[in-house]
């Protein structure tokens, strides 16, 4: 009889069946059946996806879900959690690979430390994109650096199932903090909380020649355009600012690594588009309604900020 796996490798899948039966033959391959399971969430309407996973029906723990439409990345990340049948759940990208030969050596960190989330590194080019080389615990003001690249990330399920619900409701309000970067969610409530989290300096996922973003805004635009950046900035800010939080100093420290590592983020973004004006800036800002609703101090650093890079 099999025992139930500490692990679960959880995919979210929407419409790329060829790279996706690239890393299942890769999982088949590298993991002992008995010991991780698969959880595979098709939000596409591809029917070669369900021809891909057809094929790995038969192997022990491997599961299949299909959304009846058309959920999005937030929602099915959410689910991934939901549904996840292990205490772990490793979630990964359908165009990125798995570090098979570490997951024994994740495995025994979760079993030994018992984590609510951890980061152990991702690998873009063989280089370190995403995590640090040593094990230690996440600061607050890490939480974009341990969250911003989801692939490889691990979450104790049962730890942030009661979170799903503010996940799901600021997807519904069309926040695009939750609609494009959940699992930044994730950590942030793990660190405002003391949660155990963690850095694990061990690779567990890379890249496959990673096809082009499908993910978008809540508007529906590119999530790295600026006015996108820009509603990030001000939603992340509004849920770090709001989040209970076991220490305030906790929230401070999150709080100004937003301010200061954001605001690069939307300046980057800004450049990469024809040079924006401040009054081209000014009409953006009167014209989102979530950036409206930014504080005035964080509307003037931002501002500022444009300027000195002009």
């Amino acid at each position: 009889m099999r025992n139930e796996p500490l692990l679960t490798i959880g995919i979210p899948s929407y419409n790329r069946p060829k790279k996706l039966e690239e890393l299942l033959d890769q999982l088949s391959a590298g993991l002992e059946a008995e010991r991780f399971n698969v959880l595979l969430v098709d939000d596409g309407d591809n029917p070669q996806t369900l021809a891909v996973a057809a094929k790995f029906m038969e192997r022990p723990g491997f599961s299949y879900l299909k959304n009846e439409t058309n959920i999005g990345y937030a929602r099915s990340f959410c689910r991934l959690i939901q549904q996840c049948p292990s205490e772990y759940l490793l979630a990964t990208g359908d165009d990125d690979l798995v570090e098979t030969a570490n997951l024994e050596r994740i495995e025994a960190v979760l079993q030994e430390k018992r984590p609510d989330f951890a980061c152990p590194i991702y690998l873009l080019g063989g280089q370190i994109y995403r995590g640090v080389s040593v094990d230690r615990t996440i600061l607050p003001a890490e939480y974009i650096l341990c969250s911003g690249h989801a692939p490889g990330l691990v979450y104790r399920a049962e730890a942030f199932r009661p979170l799903l619900p503010v996940l799901h409701k600021r997807v519904e309000q069309r926040k695009s903090d939750a609609f494009c970067y959940p699992q930044v969610l994730c950590a942030i409530a793990a660190l405002l909380q003391e949660r155990q989290a963690v850095f694990l300096g061990v690779a567990s996922a890379y890249d496959n020649e990673s096809l082009p973003s499908d993910l978008t805004d809540s508007g529906g635009g590119r999530y790295w355009d600026y006015e996108s950046r820009l509603q990030q900035f001000a939603a992340f800010d509004e849920f770090i600012a709001n989040f209970p939080a076991a220490h305030e100093s906790a929230r401070a420290e999150m709080l100004r690594a937003h301010r200061s590592n954001f605001i690069h983020r939307v300046i980057f973004a800004w450049s990469q588009n024809d040079p924006a004006s401040e009054a081209r800036f000014e009409r953006l800002m009167i014209r989102n309604q979530i950036a409206r609703k930014m504080p005035r101090k964080l509307k003037e650093l931002v501002k500022m900020a444009l300027r000195s890079n002009a």
